[in-house]
């Protein structure tokens, strides 16, 4: 468990209006057989099994930090005589208000998920910090935007499939549309009491009180991507060449999270541009990779290919690429100036070659590598 607030948050693609997009400090780990991601890529629905470990963590700050308003959080029922739960002193403590608030979570979420999904909420003082978290474990459908939403099926959490880019993004079904709406909710009451007020209009200064932001919490419940660690563990269970990937993208200083199908000549657009760059049409023997570290149209993208064509074939695609050549030797058409020897690993051995390169100041482009020899073909592509 993570015992600092999250603060690496970044842009996303919103769920509804109302949702904030951010990371939650803890994990997802999705586990998933080979089979099931090829019943999604043939059309059919296939099943991940998500179990997800998530904290938000604060300075355990008394009560007299916050608005007056802050001490009751009852959901405003008429009580008579003692003291109800919900109603606190100034003296009470952060970690009293979220005790109280997991334990009433506790009470109506769980209707939210089926039999075979568990979810528990609970909080802890750990040192001076109060924590609150949520353990759960989901049984998430995976499909094509048609299939599920013909199937309508009674799951907070679904993964559509993007056949452009082949990535699994978040699906807004009727499912998850409800929870949202609880989860506005609870934003809305914890702003109307104080507890979010500072991060709101963006004007925290050095000791306002921690600001909850508990629905962070559960728009984890409906798209693993708020999550900022995301795990893979996959069984081959058959034959299928499909794999999931997921990485940690760093772009615009701010870390993100993407989950994708590769293998099975899967390509994103991007990649099948790429490929039309660097493989000639009558290329034998393709070996086309790019790299699992790419973020499917977010930067730090690599890919290398290697084939055989004859050498009439590749100037035939050179020329009808307008790709200048040169022999034995490198010049660079790009922005990046570089000593002739710079790319020298790159030949692999070969002494009679003819190689295209451009390359920016960036140290990214494309350069081909033809082994006249041999009769090989060899590119590379980064994009920095």
């Amino acid at each position: 468990m993570k015992t600092k607030v999250c603060n690496k948050c970044y842009g996303a693609a919103l769920l509804v209006s109302t949702l904030l997009a951010g990371c939650v400090p803890g994990e997802a780990t999705i586990s998933v057989k080979s089979s099931e991601l090829a019943k999604a890529v043939a059309g059919r629905i296939g099943w991940a099994d998500v179990t997800l470990a998530i904290s938000n963590v604060y300075e355990n700050v008394e009560l007299s930090a916050y608005p007056k308003l802050a001490l009751d959080v009852r959901q405003g029922e008429m009580t008579y005589g003692a003291k109800p739960e919900g109603v606190f002193d100034p003296t009470n403590r952060l970690s009293d208000v979220l005790s109280y608030v997991a334990k009433r979570l506790n009470e109506c979420l769980p209707d939210f998920f089926c039999r075979d999904e568990s979810l528990r909420l609970s909080s802890a003082v750990v040192g001076t910090n109060a924590v609150i978290s949520i353990e759960a474990k989901l049984k998430v459908p995976i499909g094509k935007s048609t299939v599920l939403e013909e199937a309508n099926l009674p799951r907070v959490m679904q993964f559509e499939l993007n056949e452009e880019k082949w990535s699994l993004d978040a699906a807004l079904v009727p499912a998850s549309r409800r929870l949202n709406v609880v989860s506005e909710l609870l934003r809305r009451c914890l702003y109307s009491l104080g507890y979010a007020r500072a991060a709101a209009n963006n004007s925290k200064k050095a000791g306002d009180p921690p600001s909850l932001k508990l629905e962070m919490l559960l728009n984890a419940l409906t798209s693993v991507t708020f999550v900022d660690t995301i795990r893979i563990n996959q069984e081959a269970d058959d034959s299928s060449p499909y794999a999931l990937k997921s990485v940690d993208v760093t772009h615009d200083s701010a870390e993100c999270s993407h989950i994708w199908i590769s293998g099975g000549g899967l390509m994103s657009g991007w990649e099948r541009s790429l490929r039309e760059k660097m493989v000639p049409t009558k290329a034998t023997d393709v070996v086309f990779q790019s790299d699992e570290h790419s973020g499917r149209g977010m930067t730090c993208l690599f890919a290398n290919t290697t084939c055989r064509i004859g050498e009439s074939d590749f100037l035939a695609f050179a020329g009808l690429k307008n790709y200048p050549l040169a022999t034995n030797s490198f010049v660079n058409v790009g922005s990046k100036k570089f000593e002739s020897d710079h790319f020298s690993m790159s030949t692999d051995g070969a002494v009679n070659f003819i190689s295209y390169c451009d390359i920016q100041n960036n140290g990214g482009g494309i350069h081909l590598i033809y082994d006249r020899d041999k009769k090989i073909l060899r590119g590379f592509y980064s994009h920095h």
